[in-house]
């Protein structure tokens, strides 16, 4: 965090009764406290949201699709190989709301990739968006996807799995 350095000095040059300095030492320590909890949940959220790219992931590997993360994106990609960029097959997103978290996947299973092409998808200019259809040659409809998509997410979450 960026010191104020003026309203430091003015602290300093300041009086202090035992009564202000305990509050600020409190405030001092409270302030920590939250910053700690706000790492910890913070870490907790980058937890989930790698146990739900794993779901996507091991619905992929049955599949014969090598899907996996990338390092400072989220979602679940698949590898470059000659002719291809690496390619986005799956998004994660995870929002708080007064302390309820939303999870969210999105797995491309048979979109019109053309719709892709005018836009940058995420922000990230140098990857592909792909789908499940495209990198099997076939039609594969959300149904068939589905079962998959359940088995895994309910090995990954089971305090979600009915």
């Amino acid at each position: 965090e960026a010191v104020n350095r003026g309203e430091v000095y003015r602290m300093l040059a300041k009086p202090w009764n035992l009564a202000e300095l305990t509050s600020v030492v409190k405030q001092s320590v409270e302030h920590q406290r939250l910053m700690a909890e706000n790492r910890r949940l913070q870490a907790e959220l980058a937890r989930r949201n790698q146990h739900l790219e794993q779901a996507v992931i091991d619905v992929l590997a049955p599949l014969g699709i090598r899907g996996g993360r990338v390092d400072g994106r989220t979602g679940v990609w698949l590898p470059a190989e000659p002719g291809k960029q690496e390619r986005k097959i799956a998004a994660i997103g995870v929002k708080i709301r007064r302390w309820v978290s939303f999870h969210g996947i999105s797995l491309n299973v048979e979109p019109d990739l053309e719709h892709f092409s005018g836009i940058v998808p995420c922000g990230i200019k140098d990857a592909e968006v792909t789908s499940l259809s495209h990198e099997l040659g076939r039609d594969v409809s959300v149904l068939e996807a589905l079962p998959l998509v359940e088995v895994h997410l309910a090995l990954v979450l089971p305090e979600t799995a009915s």
